[in-house]
């Protein structure tokens, strides 16, 4: 089964690299992460995690933190054709929640969670 025929969400947060994450820290904290993109392509993911520990783990001024400047990346990514199996362990191995999902072209389509995804590698047994 291929990433394509998952559910694939199209409710997510999405952001730019000079965008301020006092703007999306509200939004963040509601969906756990905020995929950073550029020119429609991702390019990095600001997490929950990654705003505790680079943000007030480093006791930054929140007020000039820019989006770019604690995204984690470079950012992992699943292609609509790449086999479920196959990202499912990758995100269980990284301990990834979810998964940003692409198209050819690298533009953003959606993204899948861990959850869905064990789901459907169930299914498909």
């Amino acid at each position: 089964m291929k990433m394509g025929e998952c559910s694939i969400k199209d409710e997510y947060v999405v952001c730019k690299p000079d965008d301020s994450l006092l703007k999306y820290t509200d939004k963040i904290r509601r969906s756990y992460f905020a995929i950073v993109t550029k020119d429609k392509k991702p390019v990095g993911i600001v997490t929950q995690n990654d705003v505790l520990r680079k943000v007030l783990g480093k006791k930054m001024d929140i007020k000039k933190v820019k989006m770019k400047d604690i995204m984690s990346k470079p950012l992992v990514t699943a292609s609509v054709n790449d086999d479920i199996k196959k990202i499912t362990k990758i995100m269980v191995k990284k301990n990834f929640l979810s998964i940003p999902v692409v198209d050819k072209s690298k533009k953003l389509l959606g993204v899948v969670t861990l959850f869905d995804a064990l789901r459907m590698c169930k299914m498909k047994k």
